[in-house]
């Protein structure tokens, strides 16, 4: 069953899709990314969290997609350093893009809370 008051992570979803990741400073950080499946909501919102491969740290930015900046005020300059290395990758875009689409069109065939 799915919250619809929270925003759900791509893997919860498609547990087969978790493999984003990148770079900063020589250190890699896995990507999750979490959603909004409110039906009718028309938000671009993407919730990052970067967690760092070798160690247990982790940042955590709000992206509006649509206009590809941070929209969250309590995001670390850590946290925008690495949205920043992250869209310097057009194919993780185009990735997030994928994911917002592939949320949205299966959120009403989600079994609800």
């Amino acid at each position: 069953e799915i919250d619809l008051e929270a925003m759900v992570p791509f893997l919860e979803i498609f547990p087969s899709r978790w493999d984003l990741s990148v770079f900063l400073g020589g250190r890699k950080y896995w990507v999750v990314d979490f959603w909004c499946l409110a039906p009718g909501c028309p938000c671009n919102d993407v919730a990052l969290d970067f967690i760092a491969a070798d160690a247990d740290t982790s940042e955590h930015v709000v992206v509006d997609l649509a206009t590809g900046e941070v929209d969250d005020p309590e995001a670390t300059e850590t946290g925008r350093r690495l949205w920043a290395a992250l869209r310097e990758d057009p194919a993780t875009l185009e990735e997030l893009a994928a994911r917002r689409e592939a949320t949205r069109r299966v959120a009403p065939l989600l079994p609800r809370e």
